[in-house]
């Protein structure tokens, strides 16, 4: 993977509100046929004034990707060669639109969705691909000095592909910073079971606890009361049938009822 941009994905406890900070891995972008949410929101939190850009890496689909030596998880299901649509938007609060550009059929490479001032606020980052395919998007903020970071907000799904294409290795996939007094509950999404992917749970107190992964479809939902930091590490196990697995993650408030 290409690892110059932020740690792993994150999750930040700010009292009620929980945000995952975009890091090393590379988020999925889901085509609008695959069932999935159709479009990945992220926000960027300003904390004050800067200039920054914000890069793309891989914005478009690369129809090479599939199976290469240095996959990053770009598939499409339609067995077809025509365009796939990437589109990207950066919005104010009050809804003004400061950067949209669209990608194509494209290699792999870095591009600028925006570059420029900005005064501290929360800005709302949406992409989304028009096609049955997975367009997989790495993020990188520069020039910020840590005045600016780029977040999954709580209630919003983060898609992380698992794979096995370097061999069947542990990936880091997200940490969870939960506050004393202040539990979160976690959703994994759409693991595919056991044969399909291994889910370790790293508690604060160093304990490893093995989750069972959902099915196709279906979420586990695991309530994190421990304060301190609880991490996720995903494997894709030898014998899995998919070269890369796209998991879903999500926070819910923890009065949420829907059972594990």
């Amino acid at each position: 993977m290409i690892k110059n941009a932020l740690p792993l994905f994150f999750l930040l406890a700010l009292g009620a509100l929980a945000q995952v900070p975009l890091g090393f891995e590379p988020a999925v972008v889901c085509g609008d046929e695959l069932g999935w949410p159709a479009t990945l929101q992220l926000v960027l939190t300003v904390k004050e004034e800067t200039n920054l850009s914000l890069d793309l890496y891989s914005p478009g689909f690369d129809p090479s990707d599939y199976r290469a030596m240095n996959e990053m998880g770009d598939e499409r299901y339609d067995g077809g060669d025509w365009p796939l649509i990437t589109s990207y938007e950066l919005l104010a609060e009050n809804g003004e639109v400061l950067a949209k550009k669209q990608y194509s059929l494209e290699e792999h490479r870095w591009s600028a969705l925006y570059q420029g001032h900005l005064p501290a606020g929360r800005y709302y980052l949406n992409a989304r691909l028009s096609g049955n395919a997975k367009n997989t998007v790495l993020f990188r903020l520069t020039g910020a000095g840590g005045k600016a970071r780029l977040v999954s907000p709580p209630g919003s799904l983060l898609t992380f592909n698992a794979h096995h294409i370097h061999g069947f290795d542990w990936q880091e996939a997200f940490a969870v910073e939960v506050a004393e007094g202040a539990p979160l509950r976690v959703g994994i999404y759409d693991g595919d079971g056991p044969n399909e992917l291994r889910i370790r749970w790293f508690k604060p107190s160093g304990e490893v606890v093995e989750l069972t992964p959902a099915g196709n479809n279906e979420w586990l939902k695991v309530d994190l009361e421990e304060a301190g930091e609880h991490r996720f590490d995903l494997l894709q196990p030898g014998g899995a049938v998919q070269v890369t697995n796209t998991v879903g993650f999500m926070v819910f408030p923890v009065k949420e009822t829907t059972t594990k």
